[in-house]
């Protein structure tokens, strides 16, 4: 395709450029931009490479995919070979444009996402300028590059990665890019943007082994890092801090001690607060050993201690817990400890404030993840913390400072390896005398909890009753939380204490009582774990998890349930550090030998937690009050569902050694908790994760445990809640088994959609079904009981000439019976239902007695008989109601069904759409299923029609009700368009889709699927002569030229399934084009009309010939070819004689299986009424097919004939009694059953029936039907059978005529039998004579 000029193309792209469809973007470049810059002769002008840039310059944001933004290098690259100078100068200029934001900002994802597609611009441009490298241009692209890569880099993931590699290619290249890269960076003003590409250019300076470059690099990189970060006047960013953290690991003493310890003090003594941060992260990346300058750093850090600040208090303690890290000597650490210490103990400028004394405990604390190696030195450590420590919190009395310096201290005591020293247990026992709150003595005992451990906990011992009573006082006090939380902490401490020492135990009988007591248990209550600490908690999991293992022979059943709930409690609990601790804790729990018993637990738990839980789909749905609102409960619902998604992976944990079964059964009972709307919405796949960390296929799975999976998931929606983890379980099989899972599925729907009981329930009962318990829907016994209060108040002249008594009970019984024709219920005055008092039979006694009971609204007097019957219609009707609603629940279950696997995998559905739509179909007129088979209908035209027509498909499915009529379920808005019109559009519109477009010589056809599914419409235009669209001869013929094109459909090798001949509807076809045939009423539409409907019924039976691309034509295929040879049409018996000839090698045999028996016998019974048919064509096609079928004539037909020959249609009466003549000729011993067959059916024939009348002498019976063409077929088949008939044969024959053929009271009768005997007399009357 010739290219655009290039001021068109240009114009061109202006405007389309920005489209947000990917297609689009990609047209406008490909197709239109770039054919016309690349075939541009000269130079492009300044002017159109500016708009080109700026145009550009708008899809940094907009484009969101690969090959777009390819296509836009490419256009760039083009550029800068046509006209290299101000394509760099517009470049750079969009470039420092665009980074002027980025510098001061905090970048989400998609900022970070176009700072790399302009970098990756960038690196275009650089390839070119790196010719000149002493140029403006390129000092100003190293630039814009420093921030953009920082901008990149902002974020984790791929797109950091992305950005890493681009510059990794270009410095790649050639070892001289590097150096140029370097000189660049030197002469750029140092800022914390140049410092990430500066430590990027580092690492891959060491990855190419140049260490001159690694040095010329490092250098510069600590120049950047002095200057832009330890000098600077705000706080860097973070990514900016880990960037130099390749750089900081390659510095030695040498460097550190010259450069960076000055630049370190001189920056904490200036500006701390903004560069507290970045000290940290130096003392934590460097590799060299920090012992001595820890106190240099130490004395600047331990000042931020005591800040007002809370964040500078907690970024110098993690500064000092990162320095004594780095630290091995043990004196450093002593004199770091030294230091805090003075700093709490120093009597001039006290500290005043509790939090700065926590300040500098928290450093303490901190300084407690020393490496010291030596036990001696860090028992020496850990005693002089603890010398320092014990005097401050005796005499301190804030409960804060006080819980900070105990959990100091229990760091420290914790560290002691061999023995406590005295002041300590001193100290403890003082803590129980003190008089503190309940929170204090809480902070007490996790200091005593975090000592007694190892070979330091046999001093524990002597606090055994201390310990006992504050469990005691739990026990007591058991709806106050901090005095709960102080028993459990001294209930883990005295069971840590009973595993040290076996004799303890038997002292503690009454603890272990109480702590195992399940009814009343006051650590694993829920109340006491949504209100506890994440503290608390921590030492409730210790607690749990001691239980279980060392004592789990001392629970039984009922125990192990209640101490495993904590665990699952706490895996969903808002803390991260809670359920971090807890799922790793609840894994080894989960390795030991009762795993499974733990396990059934926790998922039982895990299930009831799921069952509380809210759609979150909905809960974006619900508009809340404000956005702040709606922000928190948002947010509050994400960290839910990730901690559930969380505990699903901690139930999904099992031994890698453990069996494939073993594994299977976690599988299979995980199965619809990973599947609930909480768990999909957070992770859509969370069961195919689960099998992938089980080890497991899902084929294996299904193929071994289907069935279980099968009931769990028809048991779920069978059950009283919306099922919507079975269908979400049902979904997952269907997309990733499909081809195990879907027949299962359709065999079950068709089950449920032929359910005969939805065909038999009338519309009363499903009024009975939606009237509320204990109110009666028949309301017949109520206005009976009205009647009759009437009836005595009212005089009426039973013998009135003008109104008699008899004539008022006729009119009222007439008026009730019109009410019960148009579906109408005789209702109480007023218009309103009646609701009975008391209870119904079928609930229990009625609260009537013998005497009458008021009733309704208008106090209605009852005898107690009528009572009685009221009662027992309501127990009828509560059986009705209790029966249609589990039949409705079937129902809906059947429909769900259907719905998630068209949801999931609707390419699977679509081979069983013909057999689902006949199954949908007759649920339409049925009372209960009308408005649900509604909605299957609607559901189907998603599977069938292609994402191009899914407007087609929308008003074919809508249009398709109106024309069906169902009992309810339409969509009044589709209503508003004339049927007539609607449907002869709608048929217009299906032909116009598949016509033949000039050029082709094929027709477009749809898919067999989307042609089944528009078949209902089109039957219901073709029938009744069009009756539905007015007799519009113009859409009948369309419809037929639309069926005419699909019956021509044939198997391809690549189609598969979307093109298969036996997948149509083909024995409908048949019938509803034959019936166009034989019906065309008017003259002027027969030629239209017959010769469309006659080539796609020839085609149709071609179709199921049996040919390699053909179908193979059914039993149903075959009856209504059969059916076709009754018409009274010679031109539809012809065609179908012809059809049954196409189909020749499909047809049964005789030796086929018994149940092509009756079909057997119905072909040889029509092929040989065939070839006595009065049109002469039809009889030489139907013996030609007698002899290429190698059909026989059976003694059967002597007597089955005669069905024929009773037959409405005069042809075919013809036919028969031809037929029977001839086979009566081949068997002449059965002329006389023959005979006495017919005279038994005339006799049969010429009965009428008695008259009908009901008790008020109204004829109810139907009106009589002569059907004295049967008689005339009787005396025809004697006529032709006359020359059979034997001497004793022919008196009875004459005995008929005499007696009763001739007497009939049809004269058309009368006069064939007349014929009949003629026929006789001129054969047999000699020999009678």
């Amino acid at each position: 395709m010739a290219s655009l000029p290039i001021g068109d193309a240009v114009r061109s792209v202006c405007v389309k450029i920005t489209t947000s469809r990917t297609e689009e973007q990609i047209h406008v470049l490909r197709h239109v931009l770039l054919p016309s810059i690349r075939e541009a002769e000269q130079d492009i002008s300044d002017r159109v490479v500016k708009t080109v840039i700026r145009a550009l310059s708008f899809t940094i944001q907009r484009y969101k995919y690969r090959i777009p933004r390819q296509e836009v290098e490419d256009v760039i690259r083009i550029l800068l070979n046509k006209n290299a100078k101000v394509t760099v100068e517009t470049l750079l200029a969009v470039f420092e444009e665009f980074i002027n934001p980025l510098k001061k900002a905090v970048l989400s994802r998609s900022g970070c996402t176009a700072a790399l597609v302009v970098l990756n611009w960038s690196c275009i441009v650089a390839r070119h300028l790196l010719k000149h490298p002493d140029a403006e241009e390129w000092l100003r692209l190293v630039e814009c590059q420093a921030v953009l890569f920082s901008a990149a880099i902002a974020t984790n993931g791929s797109i950091q990665h992305s950005a890493r590699q681009k510059l990794k290619c270009i410095w790649s290249e050639s070892k001289d890019v590097g150096w140029i890269y370097n000189k660049a960076l030197e002469r750029i003003t140092p800022s914390e943007h140049l410092g990430c590409i500066v430590s990027h250019l580092f690492t891959v300076a060491l990855s190419q082994d140049d260490p001159n470059l690694v040095k010329v690099c490092k250098g510069t990189a600590i120049n950047v890092y002095i200057k832009a970060v330890l000098g600077a006047k705000s706080q860097p960013c973070e990514h900016s801090l880990t960037s130099f953290g390749a750089v900081l690991k390659h510095i030695d003493h040498d460097m550190f001690s010259s450069s960076l310890l000055p630049a370190v003090q001189k920056a904490l003594l200036r500006n701390p607060e903004d560069v507290v941060t970045a000290v940290g992260h130096l003392v934590k990346h460097v590799s060299i050993d920090l012992s001595r300058y820890s106190v240099d750093i130490g004395k600047l850090i331990a000042a931020q201690l005591i800040s007002r600040t809370e964040w500078i208090r907690e970024s110098a303690a993690c500064v000092l817990q990162n320095l004594v890290v780095q630290c091995s000597d043990g004196e450093a650490v002593d004199e770091l400890i030294k230091l805090l210490v003075g700093i709490l103990n120093r009597s001039e400028d006290k500290l005043t404030l509790w939090e700065q004394r926590t300040g500098v405990l928290t450093g303490l604390a901190s300084l407690s993840h020393h490496q010291v190696g030596s036990s001696s030195t860090s028992d020496a450590l850990s005693l002089t913390v603890t010398e320092s420590v014990i005097p401050l919190l005796e005499r301190e009395v804030h409960e804060g400072t006080l819980s900070c310096g105990l959990s100091t201290l229990g760091l420290w005591t914790a560290k002691f390896s061999t023995t406590l020293p005295d002041s300590l247990l001193s100290f403890f026992k003082k803590c129980f005398a003190k008089g503190t709150t309940s929170a204090g003595r809480t902070a007490f005992l996790r200091c005593m909890l975090a000592t007694f451990k190892g070979n330091c906990i046999v001093q524990g011992i002597e606090f055994l009753p201390l310990l006992q009573a504050v469990v005691d006082k739990a026990m007591a006090q058991m709806h106050q939380v901090a005095v709960v939380t102080e028993g459990l902490t001294a209930a883990a401490l005295l069971v840590n204490l009973t595993a040290a020492d076996a004799t303890v135990e038997s002292g503690l009988t009454g603890f272990w009582n109480t702590l195992l007591n399940t009814e009343k248990q006051i650590f694993t209550t829920p109340k006491f774990i949504g209100a506890a600490s994440a503290e608390g908690l921590i030492t409730l999991l210790h607690l749990t998890s001691k239980v279980m293992i060392d004592y789990a022979d001392k629970l039984d059943d009922k125990q192990r349930r209640q101490w495993s709930y904590p665990l699952l409690a706490m895996s969903l609990h808002s803390s991260w550090n809670v359920r971090r601790e807890t799922q790793s804790a609840t894994r080894r729990l989960l390795m030991y030998a009762d795993s499974d018993i733990l396990w059934q637990n926790l998922h039982y738990f895990y299930k009831e937690a799921l069952s509380v839980q809210d759609d979150p789909h909905e809960l974006e749905k619900n508009a809340l009050a404000s956005f702040e609102d709606a922000a928190i409960s948002i947010k509050a619902k994400q960290r839910e569902g990730k901690s559930l998604v969380e505990t699903l992976w901690m139930l999904a944990s099992v031994p890698a050694t453990a069996e494939t079964a073993e594994k299977e059964k976690v599988a299979v009972d995980i199965f619809l908790s990973a599947h609930h709307p909480s768990i999909v919405y957070y992770e859509k796949h969370a069961w195919l994760k689960v099998m992938q960390r089980l080890g497991l296929t899902i084929t294996d799975i299904i193929q071994q445990h289907g069935n279980i999976l099968w009931q769990q998931i028809l048991t779920e929606l069978q059950a009283a809640n919306d099922g919507q983890s079975a269908l979400n379980g049902l979904k997952s099989l269907c997309q990733w088994a499909s081809s195990d899972v879907v027949p299962r599925i359709m065999e079950c729907l068709q089950s449920g959609l032929k359910d005969d009981r939805l065909m038999l329930v009338t519309q009363m009962e499903v009024d009975i079904m939606n009237t509320p318990e204990g109110e009666l829907c028949d309301q017949t016994i109520i206005e009976k009981a009205k009647a009759s209060v009437a009836a005595t108040e009212q005089n009426v002249k039973r013998e009135s000439k003008a109104y008699s008594y008899e004539e008022q009970q006729w009119d009222r019984e007439l008026r009730e019976e019109m009410q019960r024709k148009k579906g109408q219920k005789p209702v109480a005055k007023g218009g309103k239902k009646v609701q009975v008092k008391g209870k119904s039979k079928a609930g229990g006694s009625s609260s009537t007695g013998a005497a009458a009971a008021a009733v309704g609204k208008g106090g209605v007097q009852v005898t107690s008989k009528q009572q009685e019957a009221i009662e027992d219609r309501m127990a009828e009707e509560a059986a009705i109601r209790k029966r249609l609603k589990q039949l409705h629940r079937e129902y809906e279950t059947t429909e769900k069904l259907l719905c998630a696997v068209v949801d999931s995998n609707a390419a699977a559905v679509k081979s069983h759409v013909p057999s689902l739509i006949n199954n949908i179909l007759r649920l339409l007129k049925t009372s209960l299923a009308s408005a649900g088979a509604c909605r299957l209908w609607l559901k189907l035209r998603s599977v069938v029609f292609a994402p191009k027509l899914t407007g087609l498909g929308t008003l074919v499915a809508h249009a398709t009700l109106r024309l069906l009529e169902p009992l309810r379920g339409l969509d009044s808005v589709w209503s508003q368009e004339a049927l007539p019109a609607q449907a002869a559009r709608i048929v217009e519109l299906l032909l116009s889709a598949i016509s033949t477009k000039s050029g082709h010589s094929q027709t477009t056809l749809f898919p067999t699927a989307t042609f089944t599914y528009c078949f209902p419409l089109l039957r219901r235009v073709l029938q009744g002569d069009g009756e539905c669209v007015q007799g519009n001869v113009n859409a009948r013929k369309q419809a037929l030229q639309f069926i005419l094109a699909h019956s021509k459909t044939r198997k391809t090798d690549d189609d598969g399934l979307e093109q298969d001949p036996d997948l149509l509807p083909r024995d409908q076809l048949l019938s509803v084009l034959a019936e166009v045939i034989a019906s065309s009423s008017d003259l002027r539409t027969v030629g239209q009309l017959r010769n469309v409907a006659m080539s796609a019924f020839s085609e149709l039976c071609e179709g199921a010939s049996g040919k390699d691309d053909c179908g193979h034509g059914t039993a149903a295929d075959i009856r209504v070819l059969l059916d076709c040879l009754l018409s009274p049409l010679q031109e539809l018996r012809h065609i179908a004689v012809k059809g049954l000839q196409s189909m020749i090698e499909v047809l049964p045999s005789a030796e086929d299986e018994e149940e092509t028996d009756v079909l057997v016998k119905a072909l040889t019974r029509r092929v040989f009424v065939a070839q006595f048919d009065p049109e002469e064509k039809v009889k030489a096609c139907a013996k030609q097919l007698w002899n290429d079928a190698n059909l026989e004539t059976p003694k059967f037909l002597c007597l089955i004939l005669i069905g024929d020959v009773l037959h409405s249609e005069q042809v075919v009466r013809v036919s028969a009694s031809l037929a029977i003549a001839a086979v009566l000729q081949m068997y002449p011993d059965m002329v006389s059953t023959v005979a006495d067959t017919l005279f038994d059916t005339y006799k049969d024939k010429l009965k009428a029936p008695l008259v009908v009348r009901d008790d008020i002498g109204r004829v109810i019976s139907p009106p009589f039907v002569d059907s004295w063409p049967s008689r005339c077929g009787i005396a025809l088949a004697l006529e032709k059978m006359s020359p059979q008939l034997s001497d004793r044969e022919v008196d009875s024959v004459f005995s008929f005529f005499v007696n009763s053929g001739l007497s009939d009271r049809v004269e058309e009768v009368r006069r064939q039998m007349l014929n009949a005997a003629l026929s006789a007399l001129n054969i047999h009357g000699k020999v009678l004579l």
